[in-house]
């Protein structure tokens, strides 16, 4: 029987490997386009701001503890009682929003906006909704490529 005979010339290029360019190694993993910058990284910020409303429009502690995993006990159980006195909750986010990357370590980043938090009765009445009006300071961090809030801080009422 023939042997093949070994070639130490590189595998060919054909049309589509060369479109798809080299395969990552284990030395250089995928990254996302635009990973690591304001640009790359404020879709899953914003991501995690929306998660955070939807969870308080759901009035929801679980949905909240998901994108918010270090949300103080004591605001857990405030927000708790707080769910059950409403008919429907809302968070708002005015268009102020200032999003920034730490420059050291664009896994962190902070947004500040203003924020309106709303409970609704649970009866339908003619008393007003239940609002506050905040300016938030969210700080987030990206784990396993996903963004969570660490702590949210009220910088003033208004």
């Amino acid at each position: 029987a023939a042997k093949a005979a070994k070639s130490d010339a590189p595998p060919a290029v054909t049309a589509s490997s060369a479109a798809a360019g080299p395969a990552p190694t284990p030395e250089s993993p995928a990254v996302a386009p635009g990973a690591g910058t304001l640009a790359g990284e404020q879709p899953g910020i914003m991501r995690a701001l929306q998660r955070y409303q939807d969870a308080h429009s759901a009035m929801s502690v679980t949905a909240l503890r998901e994108v918010y995993p270090t949300l103080p006990e004591e605001t857990n159980q405030r927000l708790v009682t707080q769910f059950r006195g409403c008919r429907a909750y809302d968070v708002s986010f005015g268009n102020d929003k200032t999003v920034a990357l730490d420059p050291k370590d664009p896994t962190t980043a902070t947004v500040t906006t203003q924020a309106a938090y709303v409970c609704v009765a649970p009866q339908p009445t003619n008393r007003i909704p239940d609002q506050r009006t905040v300016r938030n300071v969210f700080s987030l961090r990206k784990t396993a490529g996903l963004w969570l809030i660490e702590r949210v801080e009220e910088t003033a009422r208004r």
